[in-house]
């Protein structure tokens, strides 16, 4: 019988205060088997902005947290 095996990334929800708005927002992040990867979405960044960057460290801690 094979081993059953993990996803090698999940996307996952977390809401914040964003620190360059000021405003809960709930970003969507990426996860993978060594912690987190990146933000993949946000509802107060426009697309192809580099408005996620900051908020990757906060997602970073929250997801060593929640490990």
């Amino acid at each position: 019988m094979a081993e059953p095996t993990l996803p090698a990334a999940e996307v996952t929800t977390i809401f914040l205060i964003c620190p360059v708005w000021g405003q809960m927002a709930e970003v969507t992040a990426l996860y993978g088997r060594r912690g987190f990867v990146s933000v993949v979405g946000c509802p107060l960044s426009p697309p192809g902005s580099g408005c996620a960057a900051p908020c990757e460290e906060l997602v970073r801690r929250w997801c060593e947290y929640a490990a």
